[in-house]
């Protein structure tokens, strides 16, 4: 009864009021919105789902000797989702004799579903796309996957098509090109060499770009290391017999071709002449002989290359390694990575194939040593020379 009383007497007539607040600042009318327009409109259809939307590349009027061609647009598909990187070995040994170190890869390049940039052009209309628009869309990583980039050269290969790669860096030479453009003209070596359709040289970077046939199959790295051993039986008896057919491919000087330096077992210090024949580039080998056996013992001097002047010099890749092979889904091999490439002896094939295969290939090294035709005294003086061009003069270094 007592708290009864005390409500009524706070809440009588005589009571004060409770304070209000103070004000911060005028009063905003609030007004809502109607229901239709409080969100915003929705997006078309799949928008949301694409990581990068289409795009239009508009070319300008061009003209050659022959043909006038209008001013039309590219337009490049809607990427559905962002690079996804995949780091792996490279399995192979650079110029300073070591190992080529990481190599990445971007797993969308072997997603069948992926819409590749330049999906729906035929090799005629890639043919009219000038170098500048050209060199943007294959450089463009989010568009055009990575197959492979290698830190240590910085070349890489994008996917431009299902059917087409694109190689560019600045390790791509012109050598390459010029090979495997040779190389299609040759009866049997042609099928296992990707085609190229176009070279062309970017004039913002300077990079050279080479684009190619995609090979679709298992790197000779997956087959070693897989677990099918008639698999992998079948792949060395048909790469060394690859390897045979390019010695029915002669030429009687030594050498790349075209207007292309030597890059194969050359020394920074000692450059090799820009056009040799036989003799003199025998006496080139026999130079950097001579420079081992100064820096060796007496027993154990380096032997002098002497090529017998009735053989013709063979075709070469002049750097061999485990990623240098694809079997395809038909299990041919092909041969990639012309950059060193040259008119050269079997010796130095076989001697630079084994300087960089590493020491779990053996028995492939073996079996390619032992069913190529070759002179095994020039293949160690050759062996020897890789090594001192390396900074091993000893040849103690292996992979």
């Amino acid at each position: 009864m007592a708290r009864n009383l005390q409500l009524n007497r706070s809440q009588g007539a005589g009571s004060m009021p409770p304070p209000t607040p103070p004000h911060r600042g005028p009063r905003r009318l609030t007004r809502s919105l109607p229901a239709e327009s409080r969100h915003r409109p929705e997006p078309p259809p799949g928008l949301l789902d694409a990581f990068l939307p289409a795009k239009a590349i508009e070319i300008p009027p061009s003209a050659d000797e022959e043909h006038l061609f209008e001013a039309y647009i590219i337009h490049l598909p809607p990427v559905p989702e962002p690079p996804c990187w995949l780091p792996g070995s490279s399995f192979g040994r650079n110029d300073h004799g070591r190992d080529g170190g990481l190599q990445l890869r971007d797993t969308r390049s072997l997603d069948k579903t992926f819409p590749f940039p330049l999906e729906d052009f035929d090799f005629h209309e890639l043919e009219r796309i000038p170098d500048k628009q050209l060199a943007k869309i294959i450089t463009d990583k989010s568009r055009a996957p990575v197959i492979s980039f290698r830190h240590d050269t910085r070349n890489t290969i994008s996917r431009i098509s299902h059917n087409l790669v694109a190689k560019w860096g600045p390790g791509v030479t012109q050598v390459e090109a010029d090979m495997m453009w040779l190389i299609q003209g040759m009866r049997v070596m042609r099928n296992h060499v990707p085609r190229i359709h176009r070279v062309f040289r970017d004039e913002l970077t300077g990079y050279l770009f080479i684009i190619m046939d995609y090979i679709s199959g298992d790197t000779f790295v997956d087959v070693w290391n897989g677990d099918s051993l008639r698999k992998r039986t079948h792949a060395v008896l048909d790469i060394t017999q690859v390897v045979g057919y390019m010695q029915k491919e002669t030429s009687r000087f030594p050498g790349p071709v075209g207007m292309n330096r030597l890059q194969a077992l050359v020394h920074g210090d000692f450059p090799a002449p820009f056009r040799m024949d036989g003799l003199e580039y025998e006496q080139y080998l026999n130079t950097l002989v001579d420079k081992i056996n100064k820096l060796r013992p007496a027993h154990d001097r380096a032997k002098y290359m002497k090529f017998d002047r009735s053989d013709k010099f063979i075709l070469t890749n002049s750097h061999l390694d485990p990623t240098s092979f694809i079997i395809d889904d038909k299990g041919i091999p092909w041969i990639v990575g012309w950059g060193k490439s040259c008119y050269s002896s079997a010796d130095c094939e076989l001697a630079l194939a084994e300087r960089c295969f590493p020491l779990k290939y053996i028995t492939f090294v073996l079996a390619l040593v032992n069913r190529v035709a070759h002179n095994e005294k020039n293949r160690r003086a050759i062996l020897e020379i890789a090594a001192f061009i390396e900074g091993d003069p000893h040849g103690l270094i292996r992979p």
